[in-house]
């Protein structure tokens, strides 16, 4: 197991590896991400709303704000090696949209995945290190198409969503290209191991 006492060599082996932030008509309850554990020992996540070991999923505004949502639960969930797992917003209403999944489900009530633009990451309190650094927008696609923003090969890429299993490049909407999204950059490369300090940020951070 890795305990979270020892997280900091450990917490880039968990990474953000999928994004649906804009479903087909009403996003209410049904935005989710996906974790993926890259790495060869299970990785033990806290739940709770207290004490620095408990993992937060961070969102950065277009605006600036910064939030860090909590779990809805306090007890323990492991991600065992090359193991998915999905992060909801709503059980019921995911189950609704995706009946035949049957991997393990972690709420996070208060997440709020913006339509246009936002920063995704992971850190472990209300002041650890982020890492799984991920911006995205909706010129790279999955902006209510059907489709969510999956890391393929290293990118970000729009494709048919496939929450608890590999990420598989298809159905890539033609007239979202992720590789020539808006930014200069000619693709988006992963930042799973990019991490930001405490003290770097000087916006507004809210704990919900």
């Amino acid at each position: 197991f890795i305990f979270l006492s020892g997280f900091r060599l450990a917490n880039a082996e968990v990474i953000i590896n999928e994004i649906m932030y804009d479903l087909k008509d009403s996003d209410n309850n049904r935005e989710w991400i996906e974790f993926y554990n890259n790495g060869d020992t299970d990785f033990v996540i806290k739940g709770g709303t207290s004490g620095t070991d408990s993992l937060r999923v961070y969102e950065k505004k277009s605006s600036g704000t910064e939030y860090n949502r909590t779990f809805a639960t306090s007890t323990n969930s492991i991600i065992t090696p090359r193991e998915y797992i999905v992060v909801a917003q709503n059980e019921f209403e995911f189950k609704k949209d995706y009946p035949n999944y049957s991997g393990k489900i972690l709420i996070v009530s208060a997440m709020d995945l913006t339509n246009t633009s936002q920063t995704l990451g992971l850190r472990f309190g209300s002041s650890g290190d982020i890492w799984s650094l991920i911006t995205y927008n909706s010129s790279q696609g999955a902006n209510e198409d059907g489709n969510s923003l999956q890391l393929i090969n290293g990118l970000w890429k729009a494709a048919i969503p496939t929450p608890g299993k590999q990420n598989e490049n298809i159905n890539t909407p033609p007239s979202s290209n992720v590789e020539n999204s808006s930014s200069s950059s000619s693709s988006v490369p992963i930042v799973s191991s990019s991490t930001q300090g405490a003290n770097e940020s000087k916006t507004k951070v809210v704990e919900i």
